[in-house]
């Protein structure tokens, strides 16, 4: 199994655990805190898997910024898609940095609208460099 694979197929099963806790009752405190874990965990995971994928074509990228800005020269997503990751990586920051019950139901009520362009990221991996 290649690296990219390997980097996949974790970004994958954290998509699918962030999907099914969605699925859950938001109002409950132990669930939100794990929707917003998770969330962060996916999206690590997919701006490496990302990074990955730009190393293998020798273009090296080291932030999560920089890696989601480049989706844009290689028209993989829209001017108007790296800036929602742009606001993905910024909504993950805040929720790893501080705590607030407020602060994170206004994440969790937020996380749904991202789930779209994850898939759609991780169908183009899945598509182009290892269907």
């Amino acid at each position: 199994m290649s690296e990219l694979d390997y980097k996949f197929q974790n970004t994958q099963r954290a998509f699918t655990a962030l999907q099914s806790m969605l699925q859950r009752d938001h109002d409950d405190e132990a669930v939100r805190d794990s929707i917003i874990k998770r969330f962060e965990f996916t999206v690590e995971l997919l701006w490496k898997l990302y990074k990955k994928y730009f190393e293998i074509s020798s273009h090296k990228l080291n932030s999560p910024k920089s890696v989601f800005r480049e989706l844009l020269n290689y028209q993989i997503l829209t001017e108007a898609e790296v800036e929602q990751c742009l606001e993905m990586i910024d909504i993950r920051n805040i929720s790893s940095h501080e705590y607030d019950s407020n602060k994170a139901s206004e994440i969790v009520e937020i996380i749904p609208n991202f789930m779209p362009l994850i898939q759609k990221m991780l169908d183009h991996i899945s598509a182009s460099e290892l269907g």
